[in-house]
């Protein structure tokens, strides 16, 4: 799930936020089109993932305040902030960049992830499904999660969906947010 050496930067003497390295790959995914990965299979992803890595270094993984956007500008777009709620039983997305809006149709920025997907009754549900599979992991396991899956928006069923989740603290030393990002592919012509 790491790229060589970075285990080293989990176990720091310092007070940091730690991680919990496992390999989703033998979990099931919410569906037959969906798969969690070891690492992630698009540039995009590894490229923020590897981000995320730098700005954990030593610590395992980073605080927000260690994230600055204009680092990884060209990644902008496919960007989304998520944060849990007072409650905790709910997601929000703080921040869901422009490619987010024009892949999936819709404007998330502000919304529950319980508030996404057309509703279109079974498109929704897969829509929510995914989201609530990557985000929880991301947040209950408190490690990065990667994921790919076949687009089920209706007009985009020729993507592939990468997505990559990553844990941030927020002043402390648990999981309050997590950025990610959803890159696509082509499928290929069958």
């Amino acid at each position: 799930l790491l790229v060589p050496g970075a285990r080293d930067l989990f176990q720091s003497p310092h007070k940091c936020a730690s991680l919990t390295i496992i390999s989703p790959k033998m979990q099931a995914g919410p569906d037959n089109d969906f798969e969690f990965l070891d690492e992630p299979t698009h540039p995009g992803a590894h490229k923020l993932w590897q981000y995320w890595l730098s700005k954990g270094a030593g610590c395992g993984m980073p605080d927000r305040s260690d994230i600055d956007l204009t680092d990884i500008a060209e990644l902008a777009p496919n960007i989304v902030i998520v944060e849990s709620t007072a409650t905790q039983l709910e997601y929000r997305l703080r921040l869901a960049g422009s490619a987010l809006a024009e892949i999936t149709g819709e404007e998330r920025t502000g919304c529950l992830l319980s508030e996404i997907g057309n509703d279109n009754g079974v498109q929704k549900g897969n829509v929510l499904a995914r989201w609530n599979a990557v985000v929880r992991r991301g947040f209950d396991d408190k490690q990065p999660v990667f994921a790919s899956a076949l687009a089920s928006h209706p007009g985009k069923e020729h993507l592939i969906f990468h997505g990559v989740s990553l844990p941030l603290t927020n002043g402390g030393a648990d999981v309050e947010q997590m950025i990610g990002g959803l890159f696509t592919t082509y499928r290929s012509a069958s």
